[in-house]
This record gives structure tokens, sequence and C-alpha cells, in this order.
């Protein structure tokens, strides 16, 4: 579950940063420059975020940090959007991110993290 979440996080980053490259290329106006690093931003962090997923099946001890920094960080932004009025977007971020930080940081599931770590 926890590696589902973080997955999940990790998907829609990609696809955020496909959406706005595919908003540039299309002519959506506005500065490129910004946009670009955006995808690139999004497509980074979201690649990320998909290998720590894949590190929690694994139980790579190294993923425990990557997963709790990411989901406070979508902790902060989620206030942030709904603040801005696009509940479709924060509601599920705010859900997920409560949801995968309380279980990386419990030791029935966080900390079976540690069984696969190499000496």
């Amino acid at each position: 579950m926890l590696a589902a979440c973080v997955a999940l996080e990790g998907a829609a980053l990609v696809v955020l940063g496909l959406l706005v490259l595919a908003s540039v290329v299309a002519g959506g106006g506005g500065n490129v420059g910004l946009f670009l690093s955006l995808v690139l931003l999004f497509g980074l962090y979201g690649g990320v975020l998909l290998l720590a997923a894949r590190a929690m099946l694994h139980r790579r001890r190294w993923a425990r940090s990557l997963g709790i920094l990411s989901q406070l960080i979508a902790l902060l932004m989620a206030p942030t959007v709904l603040g801005a009025g696009v509940w479709a977007a924060g509601v599920p971020m705010l859900v997920v991110a409560a949801v995968a930080l309380v279980l990386v940081l419990l030791p029935q599931v966080g900390g079976r993290l540690d069984d696969g770590a190499r000496p």
C-alpha cells in the first residue's frame, strides 16, 4: 500500500509534466522557458518517486527517507492547491499524502523497509 501511494504520486507528477509539455507544444503561450523547466522538474521528481516506490517493494532502507520527504512536501502543498479552488487535485493530494505518511511512519510498515538492506 505504501509503495502504491508513492507510485501514484510519481505517476501523477509525470502525467502533469506531460500535460504541461503538451500545452507548450500546442502553443499555450506564456514563458516557454518556465514551462519547460516545470516539465523537467515534474518529470525528474515523478521519476524519482517511481524509483522510490520500486525500492519500497524491494525493502530498500533509503526509500523511506524519500517517502517521508515527499509526503511532507505534498502535505505543505495541498492547502495551497485547495486555497486556489482546485479541489479535484487538492483533496486527493492531501488524502494520499496523509495515508502514505502514516504508513511510512508505522513500524509495522515503514520498519519492514529495513529488512531488505544490504550490509
